[in-house]
């Protein structure tokens, strides 16, 4: 678009907007700082397009002052542009983790990117599942789009009072532990098809399995245990060994139900499983 397509061009409206009052060329040069002669060389532009009207002023209309149009309905359309800019400019280039423990309080991550430390590199998500506290939301959506075509932030809405998380030292975030992002997946497994790969760290790691049932049960119901039992399932006919599967044992099981899920369960199973050759170290 013409009107905001220099540097130049959005210096002289943001001058104009932030004073809101008439200013000559020399202020605007001097508020913008930018040159005279380049300030002279754009304006007719934005005078085109009716973002701003130039004033006549002094003998004979010698001395010329310019304000913005408040009446134009493209200065709404620029000035939320602006607006939204001046939200995100302190952030715009942090590292995504550094954007959060910045710009949010109500927070933690979780799903793989929790523990990806801990995975060995056999599984790995393409973007960062975020758990934001419903207060919170709204300005969590702006971080996210702060990030698009650069990060992949998966944005997990739910009060996050009682769930189970700490605060990393190392890389000054609230994270989920183990437990917790593992019940994240689970049960947000919509948002993040990638994320069922971490449900095969359950088979290799020593978990709290009360710890897990009970985050699975308070926070996502049934459908969660339901996947995690058909998880164990599927190890055990890999010829893995029990595992507490009766701990999530859920009311009710229908074979057949969550088709999508049990699908890609297989799959990731197989590749997790076998390929990385888990099966052979734990000697199943």
């Amino acid at each position: 678009m013409d009107i905001i397509n220099t540097t130049t061009k959005i210096k002289i409206i943001e001058t104009l907007l932030q004073n809101k009052k008439s200013l000559g060329i020399s202020s605007i040069a001097n508020h913008a700082k930018i040159s005279v002669s380049e300030i002279w060389r754009q304006i007719s532009v934005l005078i085109d397009y009716g973002l701003i009207i130039e004033e006549n002023r002094g003998p004979m209309g010698r001395y010329k002052k310019y304000k913005i149009n408040i009446n134009n309905p493209l200065v709404n359309i620029v000035k939320e542009l602006f607006d939204q800019y001046e939200k995100i400019r302190k952030f715009i280039h942090l590292k995504p983790l550094d954007a959060c423990s910045q710009f949010l309080k109500k927070y933690y991550i979780t799903g793989a990117y929790a523990i990806k430390e801990a995975s060995w590199d056999i599984f790995y998500s393409d973007g960062m599942m975020v758990a934001v506290d419903p207060k919170e939301y709204e300005k969590a959506k702006l971080l996210k789009n702060c990030y698009i075509n650069r990060w992949n932030f998966i944005l997990l809405k739910k009060p996050i009072e009682k769930c189970d998380y700490f605060y990393d030292e190392d890389e000054r975030v609230f994270k989920a532990t183990f437990e917790q992002a593992i019940a994240d997946s689970i049960g947000s497994y919509q948002l993040d098809p990638n994320n069922i790969e971490i449900l095969y760290f359950l088979l290799v790691e020593n978990l709290d399995w009360i710890k897990l049932r009970e985050l699975l049960e308070l926070q996502w119901g049934d459908i969660a245990l339901k996947r995690l039992y058909y998880l164990f399932s599927i190890a055990r006919i890999l010829g893995g060994q029990l595992y507490p599967a009766d701990i999530f044992r859920p009311k009710t099981y229908t074979k057949g139900e969550d088709p999508v899920y049990t699908q890609d369960a297989k799959k990731s199973c197989f590749r997790i499983l076998l390929c990385n050759g888990i099966a052979q170290e734990q000697a199943w």
